[in-house]
């Protein structure tokens, strides 16, 4: 079943990062879908935080179910079509720069990683590989570009609440994966210093 889906144009593609990231880059995300277990470790903390920064951002929609004590008196005149496309599409030319890093790490680097996730008595579980890194890189260039999709649906169809709520969401969801890209750079040049000084000693 798997196998079809990631034939399908466009779908397979976003389908087959996604599986990889919860499969933690292993290679067995090629042939088969990750656990459940996998699928909400890796996407259930940022898609609850995406929904609530979404329901924020709509105190009219959401008013009707809260209590009285609990009614947010703010208004938001901003529109995520227009933040999103004005946003991210720089975001998206310096992220697809950035992944061309993934070619340019050392060996030595890489195969340090590779060893992390066979290691015994390492603290991860019984899947993932160096891979890892080429996933957690490009599964925020596929989220931004998901979200520039459905904003530029938002722009042509401005009255729609269900597309409105999706912009925000998809906005919010980039801004989690661009933070959680940052922080793979960050332990990248953090293992680069390190190895580059084990070699200096």
């Amino acid at each position: 079943m798997y196998k079809l889906l990631v034939r399908v144009p466009f779908f397979g593609i976003v389908l087959k990062i996604f599986n990889s990231y919860a499969y933690d880059g292993d290679f067995r995300a090629d042939d088969r879908f990750a656990s459940v277990y996998c699928w909400l470790k890796a996407y259930l903390f940022p898609f609850l935080f995406s929904i609530a920064m979404a329901s924020l951002m709509m105190p009219d929609v959401i008013n009707p179910f809260l209590p009285f004590c609990m009614q947010l008196g703010y208004k938001v005149e901003a529109v995520p079509g227009d933040i999103s496309t004005s946003i991210f599409p720089s975001l998206l030319g310096f992220g697809i720069g950035v992944y061309a890093l993934v070619f340019a790490l050392e060996k030595r680097l890489v195969q340090d990683l590779q060893n992390s996730f066979m290691k015994p008595n390492s603290t991860s579980s019984d899947q993932g590989s160096a891979l890892l890194l080429n996933t957690e890189m490009a599964l925020p260039l596929v989220v931004i570009a998901l979200t520039l999709a459905v904003a530029v649906l938002q722009k042509a169809l401005i009255g729609s609440v269900l597309l409105n709520f999706l912009a925000w969401l998809s906005l919010w969801l980039s801004i989690y994966f661009t933070v959680e890209l940052i922080n793979t750079l960050f332990m990248m040049g953090e293992a680069h210093l390190s190895q580059s000084l084990k070699g200096d000693d």
